[in-house]
């Protein structure tokens, strides 16, 4: 998402469904979504291009 590769909408709706799929509570998964998304804002990863 940082890198531009994925859009935030789309990525907290994966990990929301996936959170309900294995059990977790949705405010935990919201945290856990959170945290990971703050995490990735102070160190962004690109996408590398297809040799």
């Amino acid at each position: 998402m940082a890198g531009g590769a994925l859009h935030e909408h789309d990525v907290t709706a994966w990990l929301t469904e996936a959170g309900c799929q294995v059990g977790q509570k949705p405010g935990e998964t919201a945290r856990t979504i959170a945290s990971g998304l703050a995490a990735g804002a102070r160190r962004p990863r690109t996408v590398r291009e297809a040799a």
